[in-house]
């Protein structure tokens, strides 16, 4: 007996030591009977147990036993309360005294090294696990109150426990149907966090799911991937209402695309604790909705441009219109809102009387036989008049096979009415003169035939002259903007060079620009040029044996360099000449060789931002003797519409984004590729790029015949010290740039303003050199020239002229001139011009 009150007196001070509950238990105790710590140790203990028995939750006094390493392998039950009998379903006087081992032999080693790990370190665990003996499931907290000692206390928690098993596999379950869906399903929660997403929003969105759960939709993503949901989300949060929504969102990738669903609030007791919502990627429907009413459109710009009408009537007594187009108030008078639903007339009120019943009778036959049905009738316009007109049509009938409406077009054939009845009256005629007349009759018959052939050729030429009219309008339009442009640079910018105190760093931005926007005019100018001499027959090809990896290598430098591509810096630029001998010759023009590929390479940079450019040599086909290049790129492409009119003058691919240019460059390298027996074709993918292809003759030739690439030209200022000089320009500008230039040659200049002032200067002091403009007031450039020659005077003349024709050329020389310059005005060549004439 002395033993076990030891026992329960150092169980009592383990106890008081480490468990809370019991020493507020003793201290309400102490204070109740005002006993002291020393008084009464027997009464205390009694006490102390017996509050130990009746505890909450259920406690285990136990002794661990170790084998012969110290290893624990067992452990005996000292003490324990009701709540422990009760829980596990133990009896104390069954257990007391006696091992685990014994009292549950299936006992998981686990316990056993859990509590030893506890007793040798003398750190408490608390912890949940699962007894398989019992088949329980408890909350554990477990310490050592003394050596080779511990004691556990615990809670049942099974009914719980299971009851979050049930909890998380139904919550499984319904994620797995969620998985199944093919709409995107997110789940967020009162503070507005990802708490779950199914695969299909991974697809919708580009992301997976861990980059997406866990994050706040409103702060933690890019503005532009969730503002178009970000309204309705937060009018959800707000109302606590399900809203349906369809807005634009931006994926992970960056792709923009139109998503449709429901955001329904998550409510307990009223209160908000998140959203769930469906997403529908409904982006190709969308676009395919776009798409059809641009059809659509389109449709009816060409209903509306036909010289007749398209209609839909009902089937019923007035024949009432359900749609006509708009040609109706032409052939009518009347408009479409007076004639459809029989708002003021029905379009059967409009048929000649004497011919309502045949049409009536004509379309009910025709309809009843195989559905088509074609008649010519009478109609009164609203203003009086009398047409004839050719209606086509068809029945439409229902499932039943009951016919329902008719659909077709009328055209106005009036005109071909009144040339039948007049060729029948001249038959009538005819037929009533002796029979020398029939021979008559049948060459009157095949004129009517050619008019009529006539007719038609005119009135296709007619619709081409209009085609070509409209074109040539565009194209004007287009011209005035591109013109207008470098033009507005080169005025504005000249204007700030006047101004004072303008900066050198300024002024020599501003003259760069003014360069540039001058060159570029000129390119016009040149394209213009290209194409009158191309549709003149004007345009001559000067073909020499060239090496093709010179011209190419040549092409390849030229557009590396340029400043359109370095504008580009996410474009490749590459040439591609693998499949080519190095030593091949090509007899070709190579000016308007790199014209043609420079046209192609240019169009491709401009229409392509990111991936490649590639040229070069495609194949040579030496059996069929022709050499086949190409241009490809990843740009935007050519729609299917474009492809048909590429090639024709003043077109342009119709873009969001237009580019800069004239519309003619590929006009003009189809005009130079047939001028040298070529060909050129092209092939594209909208959004993924084009390739175009072109041909030229080849006929194998041997190195020697290669045409030397001519060195670079070395210009020499030419020194002109008490030389005269007369400058013929009647453009007063044009001669001060002339004699701006000239000044460093230290030359005497003189200025005349026309052909007459240029003869009498000469006539009283004779120059060395004349500038003279081919076209000026009162007597022109070249008659002052040729009247010049005549009196013998033969001084070197240097014609210059804004034209850049081969027969301009020509003409200059025939009348005496030396050399000729076009303007705009090279310095450099002029002084080599002069160098050439002075040398002479």
């Amino acid at each position: 007996m002395g033993k076990n009150r030891n026992e329960s007196a150092r169980l009592i001070e383990a106890l008081i030591a480490e468990n809370n509950q019991l020493k507020t238990a003793l201290d309400k105790l102490k204070n109740d009977r005002n006993i002291s710590d020393s008084d009464q140790p027997a009464y205390r203990e009694d006490r102390f147990l017996r509050l130990f028995d009746e505890m909450n939750s259920a406690s285990a006094f136990h002794r661990m036993i170790f084998d012969e390493q110290g290893k624990p392998v067992d452990y005996e039950f000292i003490r324990v309360n009701k709540m422990f009998e009760t829980f596990t379903g133990l009896k104390a006087e069954n257990i007391i005294g006696r091992r685990i081992r014994e009292v549950l032999p299936e006992t998981e080693q686990y316990w056993i090294e859990k509590y030893g790990q506890v007793v040798v370190s003398g750190e408490p665990v608390e912890f949940e696990n699962y007894s398989g003996a019992l088949d329980r499931y408890y909350n554990v907290h477990a310490y050592r109150p003394m050596k080779d000692h511990f004691v556990v206390t615990f809670i049942d928690i099974t009914e719980q426990k299971r009851s979050q098993i049930k909890i998380n596999e139904t919550k499984a379950f319904y994620e797995r149907i969620l998985e199944t869906t093919h709409d995107g399903i997110w789940v967020t929660n009162q503070d507005d966090v990802f708490v779950f997403a199914n695969s299909a929003i991974e697809k919708i969105a580009m992301a997976r799911k861990k980059d997406i759960i866990g994050h706040n939709i409103i702060k933690d993503f890019p503005k532009d991937a969730v503002k178009g949901i970000l309204p309705y989300y937060l009018k959800t949060k707000k109302t606590n209402k399900a809203v349906e929504y369809e807005a634009t969102a931006v994926t992970m990738a960056g792709k923009k695309i139109i998503l449709k669903g429901w955001m329904v609030p998550i409510l307990e007791n009223n209160e908000f604790k998140g959203i769930i919502c469906s997403s529908q990627d409904i982006t190709e429907s969308r676009e395919a909705e776009k798409s059809l009413a641009e059809q659509k459109l389109r449709l009816q710009e060409v209903v509306g441009n036909l010289h007749g009408i398209v209609f839909r009537c009902e089937n019923d007594e007035n024949w009432t219109m359900s749609f006509v187009s708009a040609g109706v108030t032409n052939l009518t008078g009347y408009t479409p809102k007076e004639i459809l639903g029989n708002k003021v007339i029905s379009y059967k009120e409009i048929i000649h009387p004497e011919d309502t019943d045949l049409v009536d009778k004509r379309i009910s036959d025709a309809v009843s036989r195989n559905g088509k049905y074609k008649i010519e009738y009478r109609i009164h316009t609203k203003d009086g008049n009398c047409k004839w007109v050719y209606e086509q049509g068809t029945g439409i009938k229902d499932e039943a096979g009951k016919l329902d409406h008719l659909e077709g077009y009328i055209f106005d054939i009036s005109d071909r009415k009144k040339m039948e009845l007049e060729i029948i009256e001249k038959n009538k005629e005819i037929a009533a003169q002796n029979e020398e007349f029939i021979s008559i009759n049948e060459e009157l018959q095949s004129t009517i035939e050619q008019i009529q052939v006539i007719n038609n050729q005119l009135r296709e030429a007619k619709l081409k002259a209009e085609e070509s009219d409209r074109l040539k309008s565009a194209f004007l339009a287009n011209m005035s903007h591109e013109i207008r442009t470098p033009m507005n640079s080169i005025i504005g910018f000249s204007g700030l060079l006047t101004e004072r105190g303008l900066k050198w760093k300024k002024r020599k931005q501003y003259s760069r620009l003014i360069l540039s926007a001058g060159e570029y005019l000129l390119r016009i100018i040149d394209d213009i040029v290209d194409i009158a001499k191309i549709e003149s027959n004007l345009l001559l090809i000067e073909s020499s044996g060239q090496n093709l990896h010179s011209l190419l290598d040549e092409t390849y430098s030229y557009h590396l360099q340029s400043k359109l591509l370095k504008q580009k810096s996410q474009l490749e630029l590459w040439l591609d000449v693998s499949n080519v001998s190095p030593d091949l010759i090509l007899d070709t023009d190579p000016v308007r060789f790199k014209q043609v590929i420079n046209n192609l390479i240019s169009n491709a940079i401009k229409n392509t931002l990111t991936g490649h450019v590639g040229f070069g040599v495609k194949q040579v086909e030496t059996e069929e003797k022709r050499i086949v290049f190409y241009v490809e790129d990843t740009g935007i492409g050519i729609p299917e519409e474009s492809k048909e009119i590429i090639f024709e003058r003043f077109m342009q691919v119709r873009r969001e984004n237009p580019v800069a240019g004239t519309g003619l460059g590929l006009s003009i390298c189809k005009g130079i590729l047939n001028l040298m027996n070529g060909d050129i074709w092209m092939e594209s993918e909208p959004e993924k790029g084009t390739t175009f292809y072109f041909s030229l003759p080849y006929n194998p030739a041997n190195r020697q015949q290669q045409t030397g690439i001519k060195p670079a030209r070395s210009f020499r200022i030419p020194e002109l010290k008490n030389k005269l000089i007369y400058i013929a320009e009647d453009d007063y500008s044009s001669f001060l740039y002339l004699r701006e230039v000239l000044a460093i040659t230290n030359a005497r200049i003189a200025h005349a303003t026309n052909g007459q002032m240029l003869v009498e200067m000469v006539l009283q002091e004779t120059p060395d050199l004349v500038l003279a403009d081919i076209s000026m007031p009162v007597m022109s450039g070249i008659d002052a020239i040729k009247q010049l020659r005549a009196m013998n005077y033969t001084f070197p003349v240097i014609a210059q002229t804004a034209y850049a024709l081969i027969e301009e050329k020509d003409s200059c020389l025939k009348a005496g001139c030396s050399s000729y310059i076009s303007k705009p005005i090279d310095a450099n060549l002029l002084f080599e011009l002069i160098n050439q004439s002075m040398e002479q």
